[in-house]
């Protein structure tokens, strides 16, 4: 049997199949064929391997579409959603074994390319996914398109995350996404490409997404997102490359309070409904006032102090100077709490309609006896102010930076000076008895954070203590006595190394000569494609540690990475800072920029030992951070690249000639 006699059989099976099937039974989604049991799970990825029309057939007329698999799928609904039919028409779907028949539901037009797409979004009876998209290409003419946009998301985790083709007309560019479902739709692979063939000639304008609503629309501050860096221009028979990233989730719901409740005399706990960031955590931020505003201003109780919960941000603490109580002489059971220029940690900030709570005070609060205890020590960075982020600094701990900013953080408020902070009785010396000059604020009511006054030696190991009782609870009352001890070892810097290198333009050349500022952005329409382009930007390179992104991630092996606190033996009468199990990620910075006003050379210096991932942008607008454009209206993309290879930096080494060269 030739081959084309072994198609004509498969395809007269096929079609037997099919009409023995339309008799039994019509459904969108049937029950999943069982795969033969036993045997160790295979590892291979699932792929298409026979079509009817067969792959880029011309003059045909098909009445379905059918896609052979080479493994038993395990959720046939999830096939059934992951294929895109361009031009998009009506189909009913019928099953048989490890063949989906796709059947039309109203006829083809004539003289038309029809693109099939078969997205990743799919699993075999294993639980393996296919590598890429596969799109099944045939003709109703006797002509096809062949042009193809092609695409790479850098992104660490591709799963999910659909691509929106659009054809731009002549006409002024109203596209609007939000309310325009995409021609042309496929799924990043597993390999983090994508592809969209046998497109005709013309321009595209290219998003990809997570499409949280599955409504093939861009839904603003729900789908996560990211556009092209420019409209594509696709020739006749031609090939468009694209280079794309994807935002997280765009938080643009304001803060709102839920509740407020007194838990003492001056102490209340105020819940927002998400986390708070605490740089917006002022006191003159709350107000509390008479429910029905009979009190003027002098006669309110004042906010002293303010603080985010320990284990809950969205927990808020508030002090005031007053009991309620006796704020009046007469009693007032209703209050309110007026919030203003609170903010969240996406920089949203708490709406007019959520920024009131009314609350009724206890009959007999609690006295103020709450003695604040010590919850936590942290390593403070300019990268890493928000103890959101800070890492855990434990006893006995190393490399830690020459001129660390220790916040050591506690249950509750601290009494504040009026200077800041003035807390006695603390030491700070070398190994070798040397005291080491510091000071010491609260930047938030209840963390105290000291700093050395200049850099500590290389490779010295300190003492941090000082009493407790040093310390006064926000109502007057000391601490209790016990001491507080910290031993650590600092960095060694000399065996710091570094990169160098240069970045070069590839769409426009910047005189190496002239100083170019980042002012002057537009957006360049030629037809119907729109570019951003710039004759005056900065090139940001970022060098980012592979060990802190893979924390970020979660992928970090298990047991490190975790703060952990764990109880620790001490002589009577003292006590340490809470003691962490050991993180992988050394306390010294894990993100490092360069900033250029010309394309030319660039050099990283004193950076730790490790593997690193390179980056760099174009920052086209001069607002310091990467954008990833807008799609209504639209904006495209800044311009970036990714070195594919990571960089080991090794001690006392620099690596040089680094070439990078953005698209």
């Amino acid at each position: 049997m030739n081959t084309q006699e072994l198609r004509l059989y498969r395809a007269s099976s096929l079609a037997i199949a099919l009409l023995l099937l339309a008799a039994s039974y019509l459904c969108v989604g049937c029950a999943n064929a069982v795969p033969p049991t036993g045997g160790e799970p295979e590892k291979t990825t699932p792929k298409i391997v026979f079509t009817e029309p067969a792959q880029r057939a011309i003059n045909v007329h098909p009445q379905y579409i059918a896609l052979e698999f080479s493994k038993f799928v395990q959720q046939r609904s999830q096939v059934q959603q992951s294929l895109f039919l361009t031009p998009p028409i009506k189909v009913e779907y019928v099953w048989s074994g490890k063949t989906v028949f796709v059947n039309f539901k109203e006829p083809l037009d004539s003289n038309t390319t029809v693109a099939l797409t078969l997205g990743t979004q799919y699993t075999d009876w294993d639980g393996n996914k296919p590598e890429a998209a596969y799109t099944l290409i045939f003709s109703t003419g006797s002509k096809l398109d062949s042009g193809t946009i092609r695409a790479r998301v850098e992104t660490e985790k591709p799963d999910g995350i659909t691509a929106f083709l659009y054809q731009l007309t002549d006409k002024p560019d109203t596209l609007n996404p939000a309310t325009t479902k995409p021609k042309y739709k496929t799924q990043v692979g597993s390999n983090k490409t994508l592809e969209f063939p046998a497109l005709a000639k013309g321009a595209y304008r290219l998003f990809v997404l997570r499409d949280e609503y599955r409504n093939d629309l861009i839904d603003k501050g729900t789908d996560a997102f990211g556009a092209a860096t420019q409209d594509l221009m696709l020739p006749e028979g031609g090939t468009s490359d694209a280079l794309l990233r994807i935002a997280p989730k765009e938080d643009l719901t304001p803060p709102r309070v839920f509740d407020i409740r007194q838990l003492s005399a001056t102490r209340f706990a105020v819940k927002f409904s998400e986390k708070i960031h605490p740089a917006s955590l002022r006191p003159a931020n709350f107000l509390f006032r008479d429910s029905a505003g009979t009190l003027a201003m002098n006669e309110l109780p004042r906010v002293t102090a303010v603080h985010a919960d320990i284990s809950n941000p969205a927990i808020v603490f508030c002090y005031t100077d007053k009991v309620l109580q006796t704020v009046s002489t007469r009693r007032i059971d209703r209050w309110r709490l007026d919030v203003s220029s609170v903010r969240d940690s996406a920089g949203n900030v708490v709406a007019d309609s959520g920024k009131t709570a009314y609350f009724s005070i206890l009959a007999d609060a609690p006295p103020d006896t709450l003695l604040p205890t010590l919850v936590r020590t942290q390593i403070l960075s300019p990268r890493a102010p928000s103890p959101f982020s800070a890492p855990l600094l434990a006893d006995s701990s190393r490399n830690v930076p020459q001129k660390p900013r220790i916040a050591f953080t506690f249950s509750a408020a601290l009494a504040l000076t009026a200077t800041g902070a003035s807390v006695k009785e603390i030491v700070w010396e070398s190994a070798d008895g040397k005291q080491v000059a510091y000071t010491t604020t609260f930047e938030q009511a209840n963390m105290l954070v000291m700093e050395p006054s200049s850099a500590l030696a290389p490779n010295a190991w300190y003492t941090l203590g000082f009493r407790a009782q040093a310390l006064q609870a926000w109502h007057g009352a000391p601490l209790r006595d016990s001491v507080v001890v910290l031993r650590f070892q600092t960095e060694d810097a000399r065996d710091y190394g570094g990169v160098s290198g240069i970045v070069r333009d590839s769409v426009f050349a910047v005189s190496t000569s002239a100083y170019v500022s980042s002012t002057t952005v537009s957006i360049v329409t030629t037809g119907s494609v729109q570019k951003l382009v710039s004759t005056q930007v900065e090139y940001i390179i970022v060098l980012e540690s592979l060990s802190s992104l893979q924390a970020s991630l979660g992928t970090a092996p298990s047991g490190n990475g975790q703060s952990v606190q764990n109880p620790t033996s001490r002589p009577p009468g003292t006590a340490s800072s809470p003691v962490a199990t050991p993180i992988s990620l050394p306390f010294a910075e894990q993100r490092f920029e360069v900033r250029l006003k010309k394309s030319g050379a660039w050099e990283f210096s004193n950076i730790p030992p490790g593997a690193y991932r390179l980056t760099a942008f174009v920052d086209a607008n001069g607002n310091g951070r990467y954008d990833y454009g807008s799609a209504f209206p639209f904006v495209p993309a800044e311009r970036f690249v990714v070195l594919q290879s990571e960089i080991q930096v090794r001690p006392r080494w620099t690596i040089e000639n680094v070439m990078v060269v953005v698209p």
